[in-house]
C-alpha cells in the first residue's frame, strides 16, 4: 500500500505537473522544505529522478524516512537529509539538476543549489508557511487556469569553456575556453563529485588513447568499446553506449575518433560516423564516409570535426589503418623510432550537411597526415604530401623518408572546400610526432626530430600563410644531461593560449617565435590542456601549473591516463578514471569532477 494517505498525497498532481513542465526524468532533484516526504515520494515514484528531501524538523524527518523506506525508495531513488537552516544549507553549490523550494524565502538557496542551467520550481502559493507540519505543495491550492509553478534557471556560468574536441576545440589549440573563474591551484579548487566510471569500463591507461569530451554541462568518456555520459556537475550516469569496433589508439601519430557538440556526440566507426543524441544516448542519424579514389580499398572515417553550425568534417583512411592494440609492449606507443611512429594518413578531407547528410564538398590531392588536421573560423588547416611514391604506396601508416618530400601546408574554405591558400613545406622531419595547431591568428607546428632529439616549431600567419618564425630546442634532459626519449616527454605538442605556445619544456613568445625565462615542468607520459591562466597535466599525479607564477599543485594519488584525461571545462576540471592498469604505485581509480571553490558561494 501507498505510505501515505489519500489526504497526505494531495501533492500528487503537483508533482505530475512540475515533471510535465521541466521535461525532465533523470538526474539530482533537491527538495527544500521536504516536510514529511509526500513530494519527495510522488517525485521518485513518477521519474528517474535521484530525489533528495532537505528539512530541519527532526520529527518530521523520521517520518519521511519510514515512509520512504516502506515504500521501497529510500537509500535507492529518495534520500533526506536533515540541516540547520533552509536558508543557508551545507550542500554543495552548483549540482542538482532540478530544486524544488517548497516554501517561501528559499529562492536564493535554490538558486545556489541548481546546477549552470538547472530548473529552480517554487509554487505560484504555498498553501503552507514556513514553520508549518505540512510543506508539500497542493495544486488545488491555485485557480484551475493559473500555473501551478514558477519557473526559473540557473544562468549559465561565466567563463565556462568547452572540450568538444581531443584538444579542446577543432583548432587542436588544447584550449577550450575555460578561465575556471581565476583558480590556479588545487587548493582553489574543491571536490565536486566523485564516483564511476572506474577502470573496468576502461582499456589500460597506456595505449594513448582518445580522451574525454564535455559540452552542454555533458562529460562524455570514451571507455573500450562504449560511451559513457554523465552530469558535469554532480557525476550521474546519464546513459552507457557500448559500441563493438568502437577504438582508437595512438592518437598522438593520428586524429582522434570523436567529437560533440551541444545536442550530440559523433563517433567514427569503422566506414561510418554515428551521431547519438547527447540527452539519451540514442542513435539518431549515421553518415558513411566519402571514399577515396584509390579503387579496390575499402575506407574507414578517419578525422572528424564540428567546426561550424551545419557542418561535420571527415576524412577517409584506408581501412584498417588506425591502430587498435593496447595491449603489450606495441600498446605503450612511447617509441621515438619504428612502426608505432608511422603517421596515419588520410586520402581526403569532406564535409557534410550535419542535419541532412549531404556532401558539401571533397578535398583530395595527396595524402593528409591526420595529427595536422585543425579547423578556426571559416577554415580548415593541414599538412599533406604529394609525393608519388607516397600517394601510390600500399599504406596509410606511412614512415618512409618520402613522406618529408614534397610537403604542402594547406588552408581551405570550411564552406566550399576550394583552397584559399598553399605554402611548400621543408620542415625537419617529424619522424617521432609532428602536431599542428591554430590560435590567436597563428598556425604552429610541431616536429620531434629522433635523429636530433630536438623540437623544431614554426609559425605561420593563419589568414595569409606567411611565415612569421621558427624555433628549435632540445627534448627534456636527465640529470646527466642526456635527452630523455621515454614518458612521453618526447612527444610534446603546441598548446596556445594568452600569447604564448606551450611545447614542453619551453615556453614560446607567440608573436615572436622567442623562447621566453619560464620552462613548463617536466611531467611525463600524457600532453596538457589550458585554461587562461594554467596548464593541467599529469606529473605523477594531476598536477595544475600556474604559468604566470610559476607555480604547481597537485591531487595526491589521482592518476591520469597516459595521453590526456583530464580536462577543463564546463567551469570546472574533470578527471574520468583513465589510470586502470598502471603499475607504478596505488592510485584512486574513479571519476572526479572539481570546482572552483569561488563558485560555490552565494
Amino acid at each position: 500500500p501507498p505510505p501515505y494517505s489519500a489526504d497526505e498525497r494531495s501533492c500528487a498532481a503537483a508533482a505530475e505537473e512540475m515533471l510535465r513542465v521541466v521535461d525532465m526524468d533523470h538526474g539530482v532533484c533537491v527538495v527544500l522544505g521536504c516536510g514529511r516526504g509526500e513530494f519527495v515520494y510522488e517525485l521518485a515514484r513518477r521519474s528517474n529522478l535521484h530525489v533528495i528531501g532537505v528539512e530541519t524538523d527532526t520529527a518530521q524527518l523520521a517520518a519521511a524516512r519510514k515512509a520512504l523506506l516502506r515504500a521501497g525508495l529510500y537509500g535507492n531513488r529518495a534520500t533526506v537529509l536533515q540541516v540547520e537552516s533552509l536558508e543557508k544549507t551545507h550542500l554543495t553549490g552548483c549540482w542538482a539538476d532540478v530544486v524544488v523550494a517548497a516554501r517561501d524565502g528559499l529562492q536564493m538557496e535554490a538558486l545556489r543549489l541548481a546546477k549552470p542551467g538547472g530548473v529552480v520550481a517554487q509554487p505560484v502559493s504555498v498553501r503552507a508557511g514556513p514553520g508549518s507540519s505540512n510543506t508539500a505543495p497542493a495544486i488545488d491550492a491555485r485557480p484551475a487556469d493559473q500555473p501551478f509553478w514558477h519557473i526559473s534557471r540557473r544562468p549559465e556560468l561565466a567563463g565556462a569553456g568547452v572540450w568538444s574536441h581531443q584538444y579542446g576545440r577543432p583548432d587542436n589549440s588544447a584550449f577550450g575556453g575555460e578561465t575556471l573563474a581565476g583558480a590556479t591551484g588545487t587548493d582553489e579548487l574543491a571536490v565536486q563529485w566523485v564516483g564511476r566510471p572506474g577502470p573496468r569500463a576502461q582499456a589500460d591507461r597506456n595505449g594513448r588513447k582518445p580522451g574525454p569530451l564535455a559540452t552542454g554541462g555533458r562529460l562524455f568518456v570514451q571507455g573500450l568499446n562504449r560511451i559513457i555520459a554523465l552530469n558535469a556537475y554532480n557525476g550521474t550516469i546519464l546513459w552507457s553506449l557500448e559500441i563493438p569496433h568502437f577504438e582508437r589508439f595512438n592518437v598522438p601519430r593520428d586524429s582522434s575518433n570523436w567529437c560533440a557538440d551541444e545536442r550530440f556526440v559523433f563517433a567514427a566507426i569503422g566506414g561510418k560516423c554515428w551521431r547519438i543524441d547527447a540527452r539519451d544516448g540514442k542513435l539518431s542519424k549515421v553518415y558513411d564516409v566519402v571514399p577515396g579514389e584509390r579503387k579496390g580499398w575499402s575506407w574507414d572515417w578517419g578525422y572528424v570535426a564540428r567546426p561550424s553550425d551545419g557542418l561535420l568534417l571527415g576524412s577517409a583512411v584506408r581501412a584498417g589503418t588506425s591502430w587498435k592494440i593496447f595491449r603489450g609492449k606495441t600498446g605503450w606507443y612511447d617509441a621515438r623510432r619504428g612502426p608505432v611512429t608511422y603517421k596515419i594518413c588520410s586520402d581526403n578531407l569532406f564535409a557534410l550537411d550535419v542535419e541532412t547528410g549531404q556532401r558539401r564538398w571533397v578535398y583530395s590531392s595527396g595524402v593528409i597526415l591526420n595529427s595536422t588536421i585543425a579547423a578556426s573560423g571559416d577554415r580548415g588547416y593541414f599538412v599533406e604530401c604529394c609525393n608519388r611514391k607516397v600517394v601510390g604506396g600500399e599504406s596509410r601508416r606511412i614512415g618512409a623518408a618520402e613522406l618529408w618530400q614534397d610537403q604542402f601546408l594547406v588552408a581551405v574554405d570550411l564552406a566550399t572546400g576550394r583552397r584559399v591558400w598553399q605554402r611548400p613545406l621543408d620542415t625537419a622531419d617529424g619522424t617521432v610526432v609532428f602536431d599542428l595547431a591554430c590560435g590567436e591568428g597563428k598556425l604552429v607546428l610541431v616536429s620531434s626530430v629522433d635523429a636530433e632529439a630536438r623540437y623544431h616549431v614554426y609559425a605561420w600567419d593563419a589568414a595569409t600563410g606567411q611565415r612569421a618564425w621558427e624555433v628549435d630546442f632540445s627534448w627534456p634532459k636527465d640529470d646527466e644531461g642526456k635527452p630523455i626519449d621515454n614518458h612521453g616527454r618526447h612527444m610534446a605538442r603546441p598548446a596556445i593560449v594568452a600569447g604564448r605556445v606551450f611545447v614542453r619544456p619551453a615556453v614560446i613568445d607567440l608573436a615572436t617565435g622567442r623562447l621566453t625565462k619560464t620552462n613548463m615542468p617536466l611531467g611525463g607520459c600524457g600532453t596538457y590542456a589550458l585554461t587562461s591562466r594554467v596548464s593541467i597535466y599529469r606529473n605523477g599525479y594531476v598536477t595544475i601549473w600556474d604559468f604566470e607564477k610559476d607555480r604547481s599543485t597537485q591531487w595526491s594519488r589521482l592518476r591520469p591516463g597516459c595521453w590526456l584525461s583530464t580536462v577543463p571545462a564546463c567551469g570546472m576540471v574533470l578527471s574520468p578514471e583513465a589510470g586502470g592498469g598502471c603499475s607504478c604505485g596505488s592510485w584512486l581509480e574513479t571519476s572526479l569532477g572539481f570546482i572552483p571553490r569561488s563558485r560555490l558561494v552565494r
